[in-house]
């Protein structure tokens, strides 16, 4: 029988399957070979089990026949799969994957390995039928960009699909480009505490009082790297470090200047802790992490939040005359942050969140 990889040059997911989970999520750095071992695994359980892959991405552009066959032209698993199982290669054909040998310059299509799908157009796939499918593969499900509207009641729509009454096995392959992400919300995951060569497992008690289990692994580090990286990209790229962009820091000490107005930011897992100051007679906004759990009894700072509560100190918009000198900060490119991910991930939320967006926005249409 032939086994997937089980070295440590590369990545091994051997511990992760062995937690037996009926979720499991693989992150980490690029290039590690998260992809490759599971494409293996999978292809073993389909020539050998006849269980069939479906292979998931976000956009209806990333499962056309071109992307998809460029990502399954990767020399390593061509090479494998050739040595192991005398195939030469995976193709697309209409949305379904096939081995394929060439034969006299021709490629001739070998036995079904699965099915492609894209989140964005799961309404599409629900009067279908995929009998054979009992591994799911969803790749790059972090995101640095924007989420889809409802995306994670469409790729469980995807799912429902296709396991219908069956039992099944998710996987879901990201890369370490950005903490905000809400499948791992969904799934009950705080990514900020995931350690590095850690796996870490969740149990989810269903209405029927069945228990589902998630597992994540936030992948070691491994022996191999690119020298062409440094500064922050060779931490990422080559180390698994969380990618973060250059944004500026306090260059003052709080001492020296005058605290005008302390208010929250809460956004999904997120939540930061901000100061408006007053620093030689200009505004400056400060920003750092925070935990919301903290915030439970505070009735006097202002926190913004765009969920249901009830307590008066809470706003999911500017609301006050006062919270008109934040976005002036924000304007005037005067917001400074503790360090770079603190950055990153307090602009990304806002992006999905913006409370004074939500505020002029209001008032446009109100003039109308």
């Amino acid at each position: 029988m032939v086994k997937p990889y089980n070295g440590n040059k590369f990545y091994n997911g051997h511990d992760l399957l062995k937690t037996g989970s009926t979720w499991l999520a693989c992150i980490g750095r690029r290039a590690n070979g998260k992809s490759f071992w599971w494409l293996q695994f999978f292809i073993i359980d389909c020539l050998e089990h006849g269980n069939q892959m479906a292979y998931v991405r976000r956009q209806d552009n990333e499962v056309k026949k071109k992307s998809v066959d460029k990502y399954f032209e990767d020399d390593a698993l061509v090479k494998w799969l050739q040595k192991n199982y005398d195939y030469d290669g995976i193709v697309c054909d209409k949305d379904e994957l096939y081995f394929f040998k060439r034969d006299e310059k021709k490629i001739v299509n070998g036995t079904k390995l699965g099915n492609v799908f894209s989140v964005s157009t799961a309404r599409n796939y629900k009067s279908l039928h995929f009998d054979k499918i009992y591994n799911v593969l969803y790749e790059e499900f972090i995101t640095d960009g924007l989420y889809l509207e409802n995306e994670w009641n469409n790729f469980n729509s995807i799912l429902s699909t296709i396991f219908r009454l069956r039992m099944g096995r998710v996987v879901l392959i990201g890369n370490t480009i950005s903490r905000s992400c809400p499948y791992l919300t969904e799934m009950g995951v705080d990514i900020r505490k995931l350690q590095q060569g850690s796996i870490n497992t969740v149990e989810h008690i269903k209405a029927d009082g069945n228990r589902v289990y998630l597992s994540i692994e936030y992948t070691p580090d491994i022996e191999t790297k690119n020298g062409i990286f440094f500064g922050k990209a060779e931490k990422s790229i080559n180390n698994g470090m969380w990618e973060s962009e250059e944004y500026p820091h306090l260059f003052f000490k709080l001492e020296e200047c005058e605290k005008l107005l302390t208010f929250y930011f809460i956004h999904g897992d997120f939540c930061f802790k901000c100061y408006l100051l007053d620093f030689k007679d200009k505004l400056y906004l400060y920003i750092y992490p925070y935990e919301a759990d903290r915030l439970e009894y505070n009735n006097r700072d202002d926190i913004f939040f765009n969920g249901f509560t009830t307590r008066d100190n809470v706003y999911n918009g500017a609301r006050k005359k006062r919270h008109a000198k934040l976005w002036e900060c924000f304007k005037l490119g005067r917001v400074l942050y503790s360090d770079n991910l603190c950055g990153t991930e307090f602009n990304k939320c806002l992006k999905s969140f913006n409370p004074w967006i939500l505020q002029r926005a209001s008032r446009t249409s109100q003039s109308r």
